[in-house]
């Protein structure tokens, strides 16, 4: 990949704070430094955007458009400058002039954009399909405020706002010609004229979509992928008359009502309200992006039966499913296209990805709230539904398997049913995950539809999870075996011939302790928290909740706390557990772990002889700038969900790619991890898939364990006592119930088998030229979970494209 020099380096900083400042760099503070960074990564992928468009619109190329909820892009300027080829350029030649080009990564907040895996996700895919030189836009909200940020008062998470636009709006090109308005609300009334039903709309409430572009560049690639966020804005700013009788709130107060649809990242869901407002940020969202994009075809080719050609729509997930009867409605009412021919169009033009199997992540919505809020919207599911019900009645489908398929049924809506019924592929994100999907969740839709089934097993973008966030891992791995790598991640197969190789094994194992020491000094500054790098760093960094079982977790920790205060001299392996993640803020359980993790962390600083082995840290506000920094510090990854229950992961990914080894339950993709990296690539233990619901059949019973199992027995009573003067009967309860509030993740029945694969691990990382020898086998096989593999699956067997 060619390189500028220094010198141009130089002058492309000085022309931006120039034409922005009027000032060069010697006087340039950080931020502007940032800012003018930021301009010259702009101004060079604004150039490549449009001599790519040229050629794809020269070259007919058909594009997809990746609807999802949230990106969680983290932040941009140390991407957009490894991507293009200038960080060592522009490092160098600030270090030159005396800065440090790491003070001006830290201004820029994370995008408060996203979440959780799902978002992360999207984001590699953006990075994948820009390298591969594949058209692609990107369509989310623009979220005034992210989930939220995280801090523990007194030991339990309080939730503060999320505000990162001070440094993401530097991103952003407002886009006022894609501007669009979107109606809620109100009655509609159908009628015919000259052949075409016509829908008068009353009453309703419009809104303006307002859109911001934000530009990513492929790595080493002429393409540049957009990002397309999506802003709520109120077409009347506020009652005038009010507003000058100094009635303020009443004058601003249709404005803010509209806005809300973009201000937040999830807005709690646990009343009528939060749900209304996800219904209504979930239609903003997908009728914006599917105006666009009918919009820009109609211009380009004319012909909307030609729209297939041209254009895919993925469904990340049930969020934007009501694509489906909005690019209906767009069809139909403003372009007096049939039914069956719009219809024809829908089948070849979408996609969907399903990320869970949990029912609670399967949306359904009340029906008198969608036709209330989307009059329009719901008289189109309805004829979707009776469509699909007598397609039913003419095939023989049973009663009951009808109610469980349907649009619409006992007066909930079901997106993941609708999703099903119209895309021309479904597909889940791991072997198992989507096994379970066919066999089990959506049964009776395989039975009806097999050919739409798929699998493509989720990845992440080496680039940025190795090379830019562990340098030093990266540097060693292109001393090896070439730069290749960072381009196409299966060359990593090459390390594996140093296997043998002490010399290079020493490395891997040094530039580990390197990496812990720099996270150990960041947790340090971040949190005042002081942790031993020379000790174990056994990580749990993911979304807080039940079935990814960070309570097994700290049943372990517990039990090997009842060990060491018994006899303080036991063979424990001394080690720090690392964990990090978020709670939504009305999920109570996950919250009481929190509490739990911390206390219990309390309780071992205490004891002068237990916190000689035993350390716990929690890490506030996790996001992927603390992924980036954790990753390559990690000598365990902890992926120990229920069986079944993951439908894939990319954590586990994201440690092994960085040297880490997994203690892991066989789900999601550890189980291809392990298939594809060998038998000995990590710890797994636990029930499978099939144990799992063979278990359930028979009746999981968690007193038989308490009562038959010394270990298990005295962690419980442990947690009932609970620590650091706090009793935690009620998750000692939740544990050994059998009805009402009981773990349905059974962690009790995985328990003894998780505390063996502990002993396992313990055995191997004693031998640490062995340990480290396995790790770097692992890396030289992780090339296959890049997502650029994922996008070459899905761009050839889902949505037909070619690279350009």
């Amino acid at each position: 990949m060619k390189q500028i020099t220094e010198k141009e380096a130089i002058s492309k900083i000085n022309e931006q704070l120039e034409k922005y400042y009027n000032i060069s760099l010697k006087d340039a503070t950080d931020r502007q430094l940032f800012k003018a960074l930021a301009g010259v990564c702009i101004d060079e992928m604004f150039i490549k955007r449009q001599k790519f468009s040229k050629n794809c619109k020269k070259k007919d190329g058909k594009a997809v458009n990746y609807m999802c909820m949230e990106f969680l892009i983290g932040k941009t300027l140390r991407t957009s400058l490894f991507n293009l080829g200038f960080e060592k350029s522009f490092g160098k030649a600030l270090k030159a002039n005396g800065r440090d080009i790491q003070n001006l990564y830290a201004i820029e907040d994370d995008a408060g954009l996203g979440n959780g895996g799902l978002g992360r996700l999207a984001s590699c895919f953006l990075d994948s399909l820009a390298t591969l030189d594949y058209p692609v836009t990107g369509h989310c909200l623009r979220y005034d405020f992210g989930l939220f940020k995280q801090k523990f008062v007194d030991g339990q998470q309080t939730e503060l706002p999320d505000e990162w636009l001070g440094s993401g709006e530097v991103w952003q090109i407002p886009r006022q010609d894609k501007a669009c308005r979107i109606k809620f609300d109100g009655q509609i009334n159908e009628y015919m004229e000259n052949g075409h039903m016509k829908v008068e709309y009353r009453d309703c409430t419009e809104v303006e979509a307002f859109p911001y572009d934000v530009m990513f560049s492929g790595y080493d690639s002429k393409n540049v992928a957009v990002l397309r966020l999506w802003s709520a804005r109120s077409f009347n700013t506020f009652d005038t008359k009010k507003f000058s009788q100094g009635e303020y709130t009443q004058a601003m107060a249709e404005k803010n009502e509209l806005e809300l649809l973009s201000k937040v990242l999830y807005p709690a869901d646990d009343h009528m309200q939060g749900k209304a407002l996800r219904l209504r940020q979930q239609y903003f969202l997908v009728s914006a992006a599917m105006q666009s994009i009918v919009t820009t075809h109609k211009r380009r080719y004319k012909n909307l039966k030609l729209l297939p050609k041209f254009i895919a729509v993925h469904l990340n997930d049930t969020h934007p499913v009501l694509c489906v009867p909005e690019l209906l409605r767009i069809l139909m009412d403003e372009n007096e296209m049939s039914w069956e021919d719009a219809w024809n169009i829908i089948d070849k033009t979408i996609s969907y990805t399903n990320h869970t199997i949990l029912k609670e992540a399967l949306e359904v919505w009340d029906e008198n709230l969608v036709a209330r809020t989307l009059p329009r919207i719901y008289s189109i599911l309805k004829e979707i539904d009776r469509r699909f019900r007598s397609a039913c009645c003419e095939l023989g489908v049973s009663y009951s398997a009808v109610e469980e398929m349907a649009v619409i049924s006992n007066r909930k809506v079901s997106m993941a049913n609708l999703a099903i019924i119209a895309s021309h592929k479904v597909n889940g994100v791991s072997k198992l995950h989507s096994n379970i999907l066919k066999d089990r969740i959506f049964k009776n839709f395989n039975g009806m539809y097999p050919q739409k089934f798929t699998n493509v097993t989720n990845g992440v973008t080496h680039r940025r999870w190795l090379c830019e966030s562990n340098p030093k891992l990266s540097e060693l791995i292109e001393s090896l075996i070439g730069d290749k790598f960072i381009k196409n991640a299966s060359w990593l197969e090459n390390l594996e011939k140093f296997a043998d190789d002490d010399s290079v094994i020493k490395k891997i194992k040094n530039i580990k302790l390197k990496n812990k020491e720099e996270f150990a000094k960041f947790l340090y500054e971040k949190q005042g928290i002081k942790i031993d790098p020379t000790t174990r760093f056994d990580v749990q960094a993911k979304r807080i909740h039940e079935y990814k079982r960070q309570l097994l977790n700290v049943l372990h920790i517990i039990y090997l706390y009842s060990v060491l205060k018994e006899n303080p001299d036991a063979d424990i392996t001394t080690q720090t557990f690392i964990f990090a993640g978020k709670a939504a803020s009305g999920y109570r359980r996950a919250k009481e772990i929190i509490y739990l993790i911390n206390q219990l962390a309390l309780e071992i600083d205490k004891d002068e002889k237990v916190s000689k082995k035993l350390k716990i840290v929690f890490v506030e506000n996790y996001s992927v700038t603390v992924a980036e920094k954790l990753m390559p510090a990690t000598d365990v990854s902890e992926q120990i969900s229920l069986a079944g229950q993951e439908a894939s992961g990319t954590g586990n990914m994201k440690a092994v790619l960085n040297g880490a080894l997994m203690l892991c339950t066989p789900d999601g993709a550890n189980i291809e991890i392990s298939d594809v990296c060998g038998k000995d690539s990590s710890f797994m233990f636990g029930m499978t898939a099939e144990d799992v619901a063979n278990t359930w059949k028979n009746n999981y019973n968690p007193r038989n364990y308490y009562d038959n199992n010394p270990k298990i027995k005295t962690v419980i009573d442990l947690l009932s006592i609970g620590f650091n003067g706090t009793s935690f009967k009620g998750l000692a309860d939740y544990l050994l119930s059998t009805n009402g509030d009981f773990d349905p993740y059974m962690c009790l029945a995985d328990f003894e088998a998780y505390l063996k694969a502990c002993e396992d691990m313990d055995v191997l990382y004693r031998k640490p030229l062995k340990w480290h020898k396995q790790a770097l086998k692992n890396i030289s096989k992780m090339g296959y979970f890049s997502s650029d593999r994922c996008i070459e699956e899905y761009a050839k067997n889902i949505w037909n494209l070619q690279k350009i």
